[in-house]
């Protein structure tokens, strides 16, 4: 089972060689909709752009559990994406003369601290762009309620590394950069964003509330349960700034378009041309093939981008939405695409990262990455396991009484030698707690959220044998202290073994 576990992070194989021509829209919709069968994914929204001009837009599944069918319109929670629209809001600011990048943050939110104070003045509106502030992801999210409070929090927090010195993604620095638009500007971030990005790109699905997407026919977010995709809700307007921002496909295919020309959508200009470049530079490097974070983009490497060229691209994931967008800069095609399903479930993230690697890779006239074992055959596989070993489990535990009768009458020299082999009961279950994390590298707590069906499942079930492990010990001593005293043995009722 742990073999199967590790299965989804192992890389596709490599793409077949070019094949000439232009795409086949028809062909990359069966590819989706194949890949939604296959791996039961609920829905999904596609836009395509080549150029200045949206050329393909495409709905598939169902938005809800009502089966409402999802169009090119249907609003989505894009998730990170929202990232390249908090630095678009930055940097529109900078070229209006009202901000500076490389100001420290304190120049505009006074208030502004981490740990070290000293390292709180150094930091920088860029910094926070590039996602070089040392703000460590593990504590850039605390629960509070406000994006303010959010950063508020940041006050005890402790850099893990240099002010400037080094990459790590973290969603305080876009909370963060979000209330800076806010001060700046004078509006609301949410505001702001409708009005400077939204209404000039006509976008008119597109919100930075819930509850006005939900008017519009937002799209129910799922997750996975053993396979099996459930309705799941999980918005967060304190990281509104960093991930929360709400969209259609048609909506990002003219926020792609404006990216893809210098700032510019039909008549309107969002950003100079100097100002979109600024935020796709590439500023520092996220791993060694070559691939670096820019402002709320990431230049994926030749090697990183699966198709041999070098994407501009940016995902993102909530507990209920997972989205890509990316530009491919040599041919200028563009896509986006949403779907209703998390990523965030480790079995399911190869599964809907394929989907992004078929599109690409058939835009630019390759075909599409052979897929590995779908997330349909791998949760039946798993689920099988789950069930086995579950029953092979309770059975153990539901024997106890049978087994109980037959060892009061073994003699009392191997009562002795039989404690020993059960204390692999106790030893088991204390080797899977801190091997199964070191097997899939993440902690406990990054399991309960990324693979919360299979964790849950095997802490109940190492509670179980460590339970049946604590009786069978206690009753065995039990009966050797009535042995060595040669009182009579009385078989103990239900709820006497267990105490």
């Amino acid at each position: 089972m742990l073999v199967l576990l590790a299965l989804p992070f192992t890389a596709l194989p490599a793409a077949a060689a070019t094949r000439s021509g232009s795409p086949d829209f028809a062909k990359i919709d069966a590819f989706v909709q194949a890949e939604m069968q296959a791996n039961r994914i609920p829905g999904v929204a596609l836009g395509i752009v080549h150029g200045d001009q949206v050329v393909h837009l495409q709905g598939f599944g169902a938005a809800d559990t009502t089966g409402r069918a999802i169009s090119p319109r249907t609003p989505f929670v894009i998730a990170s994406l929202t990232k390249s629209f908090t630095a678009l809001a930055i940097m529109q600011l900078v070229e209006a003369g009202k901000m500076e990048l490389d100001a420290p943050v304190q120049r505009y939110l006074s208030w502004f601290r981490v740990a070290d104070s000293a390292a709180s003045a150094r930091i920088t509106v860029r910094q926070l762009l590039n996602q070089t502030s040392g703000i460590p992801e593990a504590n850039s999210a605390t629960g509070s309620t406000t994006v303010e409070q959010q950063v508020r929090d940041l006050s005890t927090v402790a850099l893990d590394r240099p002010v400037g010195t080094g990459y790590e993604y973290a969603n305080a620095n876009y909370d963060t950069l979000g209330l800076i638009v806010q001060t700046v500007s004078g509006e609301s971030y949410e505001a702001y964003i409708q009005q400077h990005i939204f209404a000039p790109l006509a976008m008119h699905h597109s919100f930075a509330s819930e509850q006005q997407a939900m008017q519009d026919g937002l799209a129910q977010g799922y997750n996975w349960a053993f396979g099996i995709p459930y309705p799941t809700h999980d918005y967060r307007p304190n990281l509104l700034p960093a991930g929360f921002l709400i969209s259609s496909a048609e909506d990002m295919s003219h926020y792609l378009i404006a990216q893809m020309n210098g700032g510019r959508y039909s008549s309107v200009s969002v950003l100079s041309p100097s100002g979109i470049a600024t935020l796709h530079a590439p500023a520092i490097a996220v791993d060694a093939s070559g691939s670096s974070y820019g402002m709320g983009w990431i230049n994926l490497s030749a090697q990183d981008s699966g198709i041999a060229t070098p994407l501009l691209w940016h995902n993102g994931d909530t507990n209920s939405f997972h989205a890509d967008m990316f530009i491919e800069p040599k041919e200028h095609w563009g896509a986006i695409i949403l779907i209703n399903a998390t990523a965030n479930n480790m079995l399911a993230a190869s599964a809907l990262q394929h989907v992004f690697a078929g599109v690409v890779n058939m835009l630019v006239g390759r075909e599409p990455p052979v897929a590995g074992l779908s997330l349909s055959t791998l949760y039946l596989i798993v689920d099988s396991v789950i069930v086995v070993v579950s029953v092979l489990v309770l059975l153990s535990a539901l024997r106890l009484p049978w087994w109980y009768k037959k060892m009061k009458n073994r003699p009392q020299h191997r009562l002795r030698r039989g404690i020993l082999p059960l204390l692999w009961e106790l030893v088991l279950p204390v080797i899977l707690l801190i091997g199964f994390p070191m097997l899939i590298g993440a902690p406990w707590h990054v399991l309960l959220l990324t693979l919360a069906d299979i964790s849950y499942w095997l802490l109940a079930t190492l509670a179980v044998l460590v339970i049946t492990g604590i009786v069978r010990v206690v009753l065995t001593v039990r009966v050797l202290r009535r042995k060595e005293t040669g009182l009579p043995i009385v078989a103990p009722s239900p709820s006497q073994s267990l105490t």
